[in-house]
């Protein structure tokens, strides 16, 4: 099985939220606009910032989602 290597600057994302503790997705597309137009070559979504622990498998997927129909 071969896998491929990832090359270049990528981007441990965190997840932000609002004061409701909901996703914040408006602060998410801010983010994503920001490190996309700084030149960052890949994304990691659910990196190493520790929220992944707090969401549901459902919140997971919408934010999967999200970040890759930007």
């Amino acid at each position: 099985m071969s896998q491929t290597k990832f090359q270049g600057t990528g981007v441990a994302l965190i997840t932000p939220f609002t004061t409701d503790n909901k996703v914040d997705y408006a602060a998410l597309a801010q983010l994503l606009e920001h490190v996309i137009s700084g030149g960052v070559d890949f994304l990691v979504v659910f990196g190493t910032t520790g929220e992944p622990i707090t969401l549901t498998k459902d919140e997971k997927t919408e934010i999967l989602e999200f970040v890759y129909s930007k």
